[in-house]
């Protein structure tokens, strides 16, 4: 009988065919867990749609980097095919915005750093490993640069929890990861201008 973290649902799981408890496993770490943590860090709203929720217009804020961070649109009722199982797939509509330094004592407007879809694809062995991101942009999946040093895979899948002391279960969570994907993405733009 197949198995998966993130539903008590008993055999092949099928999500066109079935509905499941999705509060297995870890409290912290469930895919229900997962969900809320995401919806109130956010500050996201539910739709009436199941697996769609909408932005409220108020910004995630992070100090130290300067930035302010908008979900416009949440979607979490997809599953993709990792490893030949069925995973959940996360979907934002996001705006990453940071704060420019005056100038000349003079208020400057943020600058935009992320209007995009940005995805999370989850690893069967979660919460053991972390998840993936990427952007959905054509940019980031056919970069011509260095994959390595840009921290990069293909198909513009970020890599920044490469060691196997980045991501510890127990002190990292989905919100952690969120925080190291905008310092990435920060480092990104800073290096790149996109």
């Amino acid at each position: 009988m197949t198995t998966n973290w993130f539903t008590d649902f008993p055999g092949s799981w099928d999500p066109k065919k079935a509905r499941a408890n999705f509060t297995k496993g870890d409290p912290l770490y469930s895919y229900a867990a997962v969900i809320k943590s995401i919806r109130d860090w956010f500050y996201l709203k539910k739709t009436k749609v199941v697996g769609e929720e909408n932005g409220t217009g108020v910004p995630r804020i992070y100090k130290d980097a300067g930035l302010q961070v908008y979900v416009d649109q949440f979607k979490w009722g997809d599953f993709v095919q990792v490893d030949g199982e069925p995973q959940p797939l996360l979907q934002f509509k996001m705006r990453v915005f940071r704060d420019r330094p005056q100038l000349r004592r003079q208020p400057r407007p943020p600058e935009l750093l992320i209007d995009k879809w940005v995805e999370i694809r989850f690893d069967p062995r979660w919460p053991y490993k972390p998840p993936h991101v990427r952007i959905d942009d054509p940019r980031y999946k056919r970069f011509d640069g260095d994959m390595h040093s840009n921290h990069m895979y293909e198909n513009g899948w970020v890599c920044f929890f490469a060691d196997s002391d980045d991501w510890v279960k127990g002190r990292d969570t989905i919100i952690s990861f969120m925080q190291a994907f905008f310092d990435w993405a920060v480092w990104h733009y800073d290096k790149h201008g996109w």
